[in-house]
């Protein structure tokens, strides 16, 4: 059974991805509002880290238009990207005189909603009433500040 392609919203999600939010989301904004096919060829270039991940999500968006509602790249347009901050795991890093000192590593949740292209419907050209021109007379100035003797 296919949906109606009207308004449709596709998601995609990946959970505690080893990128940094603040990283990931340079990547995200600069994908939202291009084709899906045409941000992954984009992004196959950029050397971030975190493109890799987005161009794996952006597949399995893709995945999920083409199975649920029988949509193709060329049918939807990145609607909104982002990332949050997932679990962060506590690492160690040696430090002088037998010390060591803390760091995080902080991962990510990344989505990828997708939206179809909203198709627009052929409407009736408006007549419009034709002006009429109107033709100025030119009409001559009569000098009234002259004196008569």
């Amino acid at each position: 059974m296919t949906k109606k392609p009207n308004n449709t919203i596709i998601t995609a999600s990946a959970s505690f991805v080893s990128t940094p939010p603040r990283k990931a989301n340079l990547v995200l904004k600069s994908i939202v509002g291009q084709d899906p096919q045409n941000a992954i060829e984009v992004l196959q270039f950029v050397p971030n880290r975190a493109s890799k991940f987005v161009i794996k999500l952006l597949k399995q968006a893709l995945g999920n238009a083409s199975d649920q509602y029988k949509l193709t790249s060329s049918d939807l347009v990145v609607f909104q990207a982002y990332a949050t901050k997932a679990g962060s795991s506590r690492r160690m890093r040696y430090a002088g005189r037998g010390r060591t000192q803390p760091y995080f590593k902080t991962t990510s949740h990344m989505t990828v909603v997708l939206k179809a292209k909203l198709t627009p419907t052929p409407q009736k050209p408006v007549s419009k009433p034709k002006k009429t021109v109107s033709k100025r007379t030119t009409t001559k100035k009569v000098n009234t500040k002259t004196k008569i003797k």
